[in-house]
């Protein structure tokens, strides 16, 4: 039994990608001092010029964000909360919103980018989305912590019952 393991904390999303490059490439632009974010869901933005502030960095995310709201990703699939799709096919929110109408909106998201803790809302893929629904699935039976059943249906691809086998084999129960 590893009991490291099951005393330590659960895996960060960053730690949870199943594409090896971008994590390596993640690393060598943080050594080079470039500005790089992870975005839950496998989406990573970067800026390719130094940037020790983050200036940069803002500036870029603002733009995503400010482009969500006002045109929306155009995918089916997406659930994201800060995107005009979404809230278009949920029924919630005006059809046409300005930049005016939505600065108020992403300034306080932008502001949490110095935190790598707060989270980021990207539209993402939509096997990213379908792997989230199941966590979230797996999390709501309240046996495994949500980040251990991310890291379950990132490593398994998806499929319910191989990350639920997953889970018992390598993630920690809730106490």
């Amino acid at each position: 039994m590893n009991w490291k393991r099951l005393r330590g904390r659960g895996p960060r999303f960053a730690e949870m990608s199943t594409v090896a490059e971008l994590l390596m490439a993640w690393g060598r632009m943080a050594r080079l001092g470039l500005g790089v974010e992870w975005v839950k869901g496998q989406a990573m933005i970067y800026v390719s010029m130094h940037d020790p502030e983050g200036k940069a960095m803002k500036r870029r995310v603002e733009r995503k964000y400010i482009s969500q709201l006002i045109t929306g990703c155009g995918k089916p699939w997406c659930k994201n909360e800060y995107c005009k799709t979404a809230k278009a096919k949920a029924g919630k929110g005006n059809a046409g919103m300005t930049t005016q109408e939505a600065l108020p909106i992403v300034r306080p998201l932008v502001d949490g980018v110095a935190n790598r803790s707060s989270p980021m809302y990207f539209c993402v893929d939509e096997g990213s989305q379908r792997r989230r629904g199941i966590a979230e699935l797996l999390a709501a039976e309240k046996v495994y912590d949500f980040e251990w059943c991310v890291a379950a249906c990132e490593a398994e691809s998806g499929h319910l019952d191989a990350a639920r086998s997953w889970l018992q084999n390598w993630a920690p129960k809730r106490i």
